[in-house]
Parts: structure tokens; C-alpha cells; sequence
């Protein structure tokens, strides 16, 4: 395959964990799918150094492998200041040198923040002010009717706003965190919606506020087909988050 930017020959380069297609005149490297999370900072690093020059052509960036158009890959994952391509067909990515290394920063800063010192994201401050207005109304409603006796959609929804998910896909391995403004029992639920199996990790066997779980990438191999949601529960009953999908 030939690099979309300055159509040089790719050289296939092999890494820890997986084999990628690099350009060493432009620097940019070319991942298949879910391959892009599955590379170190320090290996980003080898990768964005290897290159003669940093030009960037003007020209339209076409998939090297099926040379369809490739377009911005906007995620939550993704700074805003760094720029992934993404092919709509295959759903391989193209990263430039610079963008490359700073998406691993990024990423690796993240995981940190979250092992470190186990705390929400700012964003976070104001669905916990909306949640404590559902929270008291619901201490109005429990001194006549059992609280989370089932779990409905109403209560669903409102976990889902109190607990989102965040997921991130690093080197080998998985990270899901998720941040409750009560303790709750957590387990994390990997559904695949073409097997329709389910894989339950314990997150947190005694209530806690923290959810956080790192799974082994080749455990669960994610794609497009399997989802990961956080279950809560009590001795009241269980409610459960959004399903995210890992990719």
C-alpha cells in the first residue's frame, strides 16, 4: 500500500502487541480497525520519529486500502486538537506523527487522572447538581413505595446521568470508569449483539462510589458488535447505564 499524503511505499512495522503500515518519509501511519488503541505512548513516539520530512499535502486523503475518502474521526476520546481520519468503509485510521503522539498523551494523562486520583471529570459537577434534585424527590417517593423495587426506565435513564461511562481503549488493555454519587455493588456487562452473549466482570463486590475496571484486550476483543454497560445495585434493587460500544 501506498501513503495517502506523499504516496510513498509503506513499510509494515511490528510493534508489541500488532503490526502497523508506516510511512518513513511523511511519518504518518495507517491502523486497522480498533489497532490504534492497542499502541503505547513510547511506541507512538518510535513511530512519529521515523519519518525524512513533515509535509502535508492538500490533496483529498484516500483510504490505502480501499481508497475510499477519508474522513475526521470525532469521538470522546479523540482532544479536539488532534486529527484522526477514519476510512467509512473499512474503519481503518490515519494518523499523522504529531497527532499520533499526542492522542497517546492524551489518552495516558486520562487513565492516570482516573487511577490516581479516582475522581470525576469536570463536566461532571453540574449532572451531579440536577442529580441531587432527582435524589431528594426521590427520597419523597420512597417513604411510600420500595426504592428500585424494579428497575424501569425512568430510573435507568436517571443512573445513565448520574453514572456515565467512560471507556478507554489503551495498549492491551480496557479501561471503564464510571462515577456514582451514592456506593453501589458494580459489575460491568460486555454484550455482543451478534452472539447475543454476555461477559459479567465484578467491578465492585462492597458498595463504592468509584467504578473502575481494566480488562485485558484480548479478553474481550472489542468491535462494532459488543457494547460494555455498568450494572448498579443495592439491597433495593439494580438499575443499569447506556450500553457503550468498544471501538
Amino acid at each position: 500500500m501506498n501513503c495517502p499524503n506523499c504516496g510513498a511505499r509503506f513499510t509494515e512495522i511490528k510493534l508489541k502487541n500488532i503490526s502497523v503500515d508506516h510511512c518513513s518519509v511523511c511519518g504518518i501511519t495507517f491502523f486497522d480497525e480498533n489497532e490504534i488503541n492497542r499502541i503505547s505512548l513510547s511506541e507512538a513516539n518510535v513511530l512519529s520519529e521515523n519519518k525524512t520530512n513533515e509535509s502535508i499535502s492538500g490533496t483529498e486523503k484516500l483510504c490505502p486500502k480501499d481508497k475510499t475518502s477519508m474522513i475526521a474521526f470525532i469521538a470522546p476520546s479523540i482532544p479536539q486538537y488532534v486529527t484522526i481520519l477514519k476510512c467509512k468503509k473499512c474503519a481503518g485510521l490515519l494518523a499523522f506523527a504529531d497527532d499520533l503522539v499526542n492522542l497517546k498523551k492524551a489518552q495516558k494523562a486520562k487513565i492516570k487522572y482516573y487511577t490516581t486520583w479516582q475522581k470525576p471529570l469536570p463536566a461532571l459537577k453540574t449532572v451531579l447538581v440536577i442529580s441531587f434534585i432527582f435524589v431528594v424527590s426521590l427520597s419523597i417517593i420512597y417513604t411510600i413505595t420500595p426504592f428500585f423495587q424494579t428497575p424501569t426506565s425512568t430510573s435507568i435513564k436517571a443512573t445513565q446521568e448520574i453514572c456515565p461511562l467512560d471507556v478507554i481503549l489503551s495498549g492491551n488493555t480496557i479501561f471503564i470508569y464510571c462515577k456514582s454519587p451514592y456506593a453501589y455493588r458494580s459489575q460491568a456487562h460486555f454484550y455482543n449483539s451478534r452472539t447475543k452473549e454476555t461477559i459479567v466482570r465484578n467491578i465492585n463486590t462492597e458498595p463504592k462510589d468509584i467504578h473502575l475496571l481494566s480488562v485485558p484486550y484480548d479478553d474481550i476483543a472489542p468491535s462494532s458488535d459488543i457494547c460494555v454497560s455498568i450494572v448498579l445495585s443495592s439491597d433495593r434493587g439494580a438499575v443499569q447505564t447506556e450500553c457503550k460500544t468498544l471501538n
